[in-house]
Order: C-alpha cells, then structure tokens, then sequence
C-alpha cells in the first residue's frame, strides 16, 4: 500500500494520467481500514485444519506429547490466533496461542506448559512468528544474524525452535516442532469459498473505482450488520492505511495471554466457510500457469 501511495503521488506531480487502486492481499491480515484481507480466510482454514490434524496425531499415542506449529504473523498474531477456532470442534482441546501483541516471557511459557501438561498429557502450542520482549525487541533466537527484506524488515523464523529448546530444557524432550512455511499462503486445497468469493468481488470493484476516476485509495472490506454474513467494499485513502498495523484488539485475547476469546471465533468463522473442488481428473490441483502470461 505504501507503493502504491507513492505511485498515486508520483503521477499527480508528474501530471501522469493514472488511477492507482490499493487491492488488499496480505495474509498476515494485518492493513488497518478493512475488516480483513482476501487471502486471510483461505489461510485460517489451512493453518486450522493443519493444527486439527496435529492434535489428533499426537493423541494416537499414550505417551505425553506436545507439537508446536509457527505460522506467518510478523507484528500482528492474526493467523496464530485464527487456529483458536480449533475449540469449537474439539471442546477439550489442549492449546496455547502466543502472539506479538503481548509481550512473551519465558518464565511464563514454562509455567502455561507445566499448567497445561496437569490435565492432559497432549498439548498444542501454535505461535506466531514475531513474538517480543518487554521491550518491545523480537525474541531473536539467531544472536542478531536476521536479515532485512528489501523494505528493510527483518525476515523472522525460529521462534518455533526457540519455544522447542525452552519446553526441552525445563520440562520434556516429547516437543515435536512444525514451521509452517510458503504452503499457508498457497495451499489451494483447502481454500475458503467465501474467500476466493470476496477476492474477486475486491478485484472487480478495485477496477470499477478506477475506471470511475478515483486514484490514491484501496478497496476495503466492510462486514455488513446482518444477521448472515456479507461483505462489501468501500474506499479508504492510501495514505490511511500505509505503514500502519492492524493488532488483534486485546480484548479478544485470553486473561492469561495465551489464547483468544470468542470475539476471535465470531471473527474468524465466517471467512473459513466454504468449499471448492480444485482438483483435475488427473487427481492433482487444477492451476492456471500465470508465467504464460509474462
């Protein structure tokens, strides 16, 4: 979005005849001004039946058993916290979400797992990517040797192997460890309807406002009053939404800060709804091969 501000700036100055529509994609779910990104949905629903599938394998066996799973989320915990849902087809679950919008403490991790271990001898611990400090700092497992991405942030991974050694050194060595990576951005085969829906409805209307003259805006997604869901678009100023972040609100995080409420689950039901056959007769995922296109 900040690119595309830019742009928009840009060719005003310049006096380039160009209208520039911000199309929300992000699956980090985390632009301010829409309710959500496309993308987002498809994304919940395969990190959600990722950790689903865990859970139960690790329940095939006696034996005390804990699996971690670090999904995407740099500054804002929106996929961790979509796997929540898990509750509502397990009601016994045993879970602890970890989020960037809360400070992590080591201290604390141990004690949720001891805590959690009383019960239930399985555990399920899905983290965000980006958890900090008190300070504010990423838990930077690596001694500083992060790389920047060409916008200058730091390109994280490893909070999953840190939370791994932390749980091994103090509790148990049964700690299984899931980084799961460029899959939950494009697992087609468990896309959301409602979401490959919304995505094209955003695009469609992203070209509309353009042709209508509007420039310097992105397509937002507004969750409409009704008592089934639906959603429409609206435009919001470009310069709004760059370099700002969308956080979980705190209040739809857990007292303990180790998991979500049920405003996260209300959120997040609607847009992981939905199925489509993506599959060929040849048994492998019908795809549209976009480099032909180039």
């Amino acid at each position: 979005m900040d690119a595309a501000s830019k742009i928009s700036k840009y060719a005003d100055k310049v006096g380039y005849e160009v209208n520039v529509i911000g199309v929300p994609k992000t699956i980090d779910n985390d632009l301010v001004e829409t309710d959500h990104c496309p993308g987002f949905g498809s994304n919940s629903k395969y990190v959600s039946n990722m950790g689903l599938e865990m859970w139960f394998d690790i329940n095939t066996y006696k034996k005390e058993s804990i699996m971690i799973m670090e999904v995407m989320g740099r500054d804002a915990g929106w996929i961790a916290a979509s796997t929540g849902i898990l509750i509502k087809s397990v009601p016994d679950i045993n879970q602890l979400i970890y989020l960037p919008e809360v400070a992590f403490s080591k201290i604390k991790l141990i004690e949720d797992v001891k805590k959690a271990l009383e019960n239930n001898n399985k555990l399920l611990i899905v983290t965000s990517e980006g958890l900090n400090d008190e300070n504010g700092q990423y838990i930077n497992v690596d001694n500083g040797s992060y790389k920047n991405d060409a916008f200058g942030h730091q390109q994280l991974g490893g909070i999953g192997s840190y939370l791994q050694q932390c749980i091994k050194d103090n509790i148990t060595n049964s700690v299984k460890l899931t980084e799961v990576g460029v899959i939950q951005r494009c697992a087609m085969h468990c896309v959301s309807k409602t979401d490959i829906e919304e995505a094209e409805m955003t695009g469609r209307d992203s070209v509309k406002y353009a042709l209508n003259g509007y420039s310097g805006y992105m397509t937002a997604l507004v969750r409409l009053d009704d008592e089934k869901y639906r959603c429409s678009t609206r435009l919001v100023k470009l310069q709004d939404v760059c370099n700002k972040v969308k956080n979980i609100p705190l209040n739809w995080i857990n007292k303990q800060q180790n998991g979500v409420t049920q405003e996260m689950l209300d959120y997040v039901q609607p847009l992981i709804l939905g199925e489509l056959n993506p599959y060929d007769e040849n048994g492998l995922i019908k795809y549209t091969d976009i480099s032909l296109f180039r």
